[in-house]
Formats: structure tokens, sequence, C-alpha cells
């Protein structure tokens, strides 16, 4: 894949682990990038803390431009969502 730049490359490799990600995904009527950030791994069965306080595992927010090097994502990415997309891995689907 000819990545838009090394900060997206890895990002996208990082779908799913803890820390910052990136996900994307094509269920929506357009493509969908999101910046994702998980506190633990989105393959730990039963992540439950308990706290005396709310606390957030994950959180995501869509995104348009890549974070590292401001490349709009749908153009750039536009012929290749098949090989990208992580449907599994996108909050609240």
């Amino acid at each position: 894949m000819d990545w838009c730049c090394a900060i997206f490359e890895d990002l996208i490799a990082a779908a799913g682990q803890r820390g910052m990600a990136v996900v994307v995904t094509s269920r929506a009527a357009v493509p969908l990038f999101f910046l994702q950030a998980r506190a633990v791994s989105a393959e730990v069965e039963d992540p439950r803390v308990d706290t005396p306080y709310p606390l957030t595992l994950a959180t995501q927010q869509s995104i348009g431009y890549c974070p590292g090097c401001g490349t709009c994502l749908r153009e750039r990415y536009d012929q290749q969502l098949d090989a990208l997309r992580r449907d599994d891995l996108v909050l609240g689907s």
C-alpha cells in the first residue's frame, strides 16, 4: 500500500490495540475514518474495571484528514477502502 505518511501507516497497523489508532469503515454511504483511543486492547474479553468513578475504555472521533501529514483521507484511500476496512473495531456498531 502506498501510505500518505509513516504516522498514518502506524496508526492503521495499531487498530484494535491499546493506544491510538485509525479505524476505517464504509458501512455508511461514505467511507469513515476514526481516530480511536483504547485503554485496553479490543481482544480483552472482560475489560471491566472497578472504580468509584466512570472510566472510558475506548473512544473515537471521525476525521477527514491524516493526523500526521494533513492528506485528505477519502481522496487518498478511496480505491483502497476494502483493504483498510475494520468494521469489527468501530465503536457503537
